[in-house]
């Protein structure tokens, strides 16, 4: 099994589960704060990160394209 929250000298991690998944290594931890995490009727869901969860309404999916990478 593996762990789903670190604590570090800086606060408390949490591993997103998609990142994970999609193979960002150590970029799957993020910060346990509403900056990294949707809010869901006032407290923050840990089911995706916000940055996974704005891939999924914009439909990219990992996909930067040249001319937006620029």
């Amino acid at each position: 099994m593996t762990a789903l929250f670190q604590s570090r000298p800086d606060g408390e991690y949490r591993r997103c589960s998609r990142c994970a998944h999609l193979g960002y290594g150590v970029d799957a931890w993020h910060p346990a704060t509403r900056e990294f995490w949707p809010v869901v009727r006032g407290r923050i869901w840990y089911g995706r990160c916000l940055a996974c969860a704005s891939e999924m309404a914009s439909r990219k999916f990992g996909f930067v394209p040249a001319k937006a990478a620029a």
